[in-house]
């Protein structure tokens, strides 16, 4: 649903259903530190979700649509409401009111064809949280999330009320806005990609030859991390020998039926030797270099490795 500037400000002042989800339930697209700078540093990350979320929105209606012909009843928008406390923020997607008056929550979801399988079971935890959140802020129970995967019908999922889910979600929400946002205080990070993606956001640049001296918590993070990166070496190499006695196996055939299959590819084009053909000087090629970028690199190392 695309958001007006007003709305984009409102949101600002609280948290809602998208910002619960992506605290509990981190992604590649969100997490607890991109909603702390979408609330505290507004304007650093870019909204870059692409194709899919430009088509999410544009399909949106079509699918509210759909779900009103086939319940009847009207499904209509509503503004972004505030809850019990000030910061509680919610803003659903539509809302049915059947002939009797009854309401209910409706989520509309577009998965791509890529996302499909998170859908086998019905849909992923991070949107039954979502929907949590709304059906206890807005206190209508009856929910459902409208998906369609891909060019496929909508598929309606049911979503039962879990007041349990919805009083801790409460409580997270709670010490966020208060300790975090209210506090200015970044969230501890977690490995996703949305994470990571804010953490460069947040820190483009290293001053220079500035070192720090290592804490314990460093120290012991660095150990983690070195063992880790040890073993992952064991099990490439392992891959490796596995990978290299099956193309011995091969050999000049296209494969082994059932198992693997070793194809020719097209090369990789060397830019460096086009541009070289194409007359052009080293100097002015670096004007097609892209932006800098942090690269991480641990220094110490595994006990036992070389």
């Amino acid at each position: 649903m695309s958001l007006t500037q007003e709305e984009l400000e409102f949101r600002r002042t609280g948290l809602g259903g998208t910002d619960i989800r992506a605290i509990i339930c981190p992604s590649n697209y969100e997490s607890a530190l991109t909603v702390w700078l979408n609330k505290c540093r507004p304007g650093l990350l870019v909204d870059d979700a692409g194709w899919p979320a430009v088509m999410g929105t544009a399909m949106e209606e079509p699918i509210a649509q759909w779900y009103q012909k086939r319940c009847g009843g009207t499904v209509e928008r509503v503004p972004i409401m505030r809850g019990k406390e000030e910061w509680m923020l919610g803003s659903v997607d539509r809302i049915h009111t059947n002939h009797l008056g009854n309401k209910k929550i409706i989520e509309i979801k577009r998965p791509t064809h890529f996302t499909a399988h998170e859908w086998a079971e019905g849909p992923p935890m991070r949107y039954l949280i979502q929907c949590a959140w709304y059906q206890g802020l807005f206190n209508i129970h009856d929910c459902d999330i409208v998906a369609a995967i891909g060019d496929n019908e909508p598929v309606v999922h049911e979503v039962k009320f879990d007041a349990g889910l919805f009083a801790s979600m409460v409580e997270v929400g709670r010490e966020f806005w208060f300790n975090n946002v209210l506090g200015n205080m970044p969230p501890e990070v977690d490995g996703s990609s949305a994470t990571l993606t804010a953490l460069k956001a947040l820190f483009p640049k290293a001053l220079g030859k500035s070192l720090l001296d290592p804490t314990e918590e460093d120290l012991d993070d660095g150990r983690k991390l070195a063992m880790l990166k040890s073993q992952i070496k064991a099990m490439e190499l392992e891959e490796s020998n596995l990978q290299a006695r099956l193309c011995a196996r091969i050999g000049q055939n296209d494969g082994i039926r059932g198992v693997a299959t070793w194809a020719n590819r097209k090369g990789v084009i060397s830019w460096a030797k086009a541009a070289e053909a194409a007359g052009v000087s080293p100097d002015f090629a670096e004007d097609f270099r892209g932006s800098d970028t942090r690269t991480f690199s641990l220094k110490l190392k595994h006990e036992g490795d070389c």
